[in-house]
């Protein structure tokens, strides 16, 4: 790469760095979101484009979630794995998380789950004023179920959608899959320093409501997650249906 094009790019990251702090959720998410890619097209690192000598060192941050809903914790994980961090139960009711990587990534993770969590909160209360019209009191009992059900299948889409970016990005970039390696390779060289050899995750959730499911997992496939990735023949017409699996929280 040309210092010219170098200096393009790396002007470019700022300006999304800058953005990335933005009171807006949806602009600081989707800033943060472009900037974690372009360092990692282009095999960059904050530290190497002048930013702060800690960027990339690897630490620990615990997280409080709003509440203990499982959803939250699959969303945080799945998050947090797309951004080369690694998230575990830390107690506190299920609401307590522990998040390792490094200051960089670790600010992407927090603005992106933050924007993904209020957006799905938005589209489930939609979702559900049309599910409620159709039903009688007595099966507005089951709504609990509706609304976690509702939640997983999104999560599942979300994991589904940065699973396939990540993978598609390391494919067709080499230096990006270079790099994906190292990282990996440090995140798990900082995991044991910090957090040991955690336990394994939690069993699987009861059936699900599959109509709510399968609404949450359109809503997961609508979100705004940055550019689409070229799609491959499908041989299904329905998503798979997650039980969570590769997305629990070890503890």
């Amino acid at each position: 790469m040309d210092s010219e094009k170098l200096a393009q790019i790396v002007a470019k990251i700022r300006k999304l760095q800058a953005l990335a702090g933005s009171a807006n959720v949806h602009e600081a998410a989707l800033a943060a979101e472009r900037m974690h890619e372009l360092l990692l097209r282009y095999n960059l690192s904050l530290d190497l484009i002048g930013e702060a000598t800690s960027a990339d060192a690897y630490e620990g941050r615990g997280v409080i979630l709003e509440n203990a809903d499982e959803w939250r914790r699959l969303l945080i994980n799945v998050v947090a794995t797309h951004c080369y961090c690694r998230a575990f139960g830390a107690g506190g009711n299920g609401r307590r998380i522990y998040v390792v990587g490094t200051a960089a990534d670790l600010h992407v993770a927090g603005a992106l789950f933050r924007f993904l969590a209020a957006e799905l909160e938005r589209l489930a209360a939609l979702e559900r004023l049309t599910y409620e019209q159709g039903l009688a009191v007595a099966q507005r009992l089951a709504l609990p179920s509706w609304r976690e059900s509702f939640f997983h299948g999104a999560v599942a889409a979300i994991h589904d959608r940065l699973e396939e970016r990540r993978a598609y990005l390391e494919r067709t970039e080499p230096q990006c899959e270079a790099l994906a390696i190292r990282k990996d390779a440090r995140l798990n060289r900082a995991v044991e320093r910090l957090v040991g050899s955690p336990k394994d995750a939690a069993p699987a959730a009861a059936e699900p409501d599959l109509w709510a499911y399968f609404a949450g997992h359109r809503a997961g496939e609508g979100l705004p997650l940055g550019p689409m990735v070229p799609q491959e023949t499908s041989t299904t017409d329905q998503p798979a249906r997650r039980d969570g699996e590769n997305m629990r929280l070890p503890e």
